[in-house]
């Protein structure tokens, strides 16, 4: 799959925060894939990644780490 629509989205703060206020009547598994962004430098992304997976593994069942 080449995607180069880039991962459109409000942020990790963003969709933690949607993930949080989820009914736990209706949980579902839930998997997070965190990946790069284009307004994210390189040189920024490490600690990028560190921001989203802290934001978001406490929402999640299954975490995808996208590094390409």
């Amino acid at each position: 799959l080449i995607n180069r629509m880039g991962f459109n989205n409000e942020g990790s703060a963003a969709v933690a925060a949607r993930l949080a206020a989820r009914n736990p009547v209706f949980r579902t598994t839930v998997g997070v894939n965190i990946g790069k962004t284009k307004v994210v430098a390189e040189a920024e992304a490490a600690a990028d990644y560190v921001k989203s997976t802290e934001a978001l593994a406490g929402h999640a069942d299954y975490l995808v780490v996208n590094v390409s």
